[in-house]
């Protein structure tokens, strides 16, 4: 999936920056300018790929939630265990194979011509066990 690839270059790129950043010899309004940055980058990946764009939950909170080490959204590291649809609307669970080996539900609804990914994600701690809310 393409926001999953997306997430995961912003993810990684953000993390690179912040690591990078220079706590000592920065204000902190050199590092609110950073963040409106990310938000930015993400913002954009939300308006492409989710029903609700820039009103997503993730963007509504005081910080941005990113991994510093190995991005949350990898691609490469979270595999599809089951799909379903009905309608207008496809429900996907996947496993991640890496941080905290969650078990994500994600739905996706048609918008127009296009699917776009509800901001309704949830986890679960292990298969079978009761969904959790999370943010995208």
């Amino acid at each position: 999936m393409k926001f999953f690839a997306e997430m995961h270059s912003w993810e990684a790129a953000a993390a690179r920056r912040e690591n990078a950043f220079d706590w000592e010899n920065s204000t902190e309004s050199d590092y609110d300018e950073l963040t409106v940055q990310e938000r930015e980058e993400v913002a954009h990946i939300f308006e492409r790929f989710c029903e609700v764009g820039r009103l997503a939950c993730r963007l509504q909170e005081g910080g941005m939630s990113l991994s510093l080490d190995e991005p949350h959204y990898n691609p490469e590291k979270e595999s599809i265990e089951s799909f379903e649809e009905s309608n207008d609307v496809v429900v996907i669970e996947t496993k991640q194979a890496h941080h905290y080996r969650f078990y994500y539900r994600y739905e996706l609804v048609r918008v127009g011509d296009e699917w776009r990914i509800r901001d309704n994600k949830k986890y679960a701690v292990t298969k079978g066990s009761s969904w959790t809310e999370d943010i995208l």
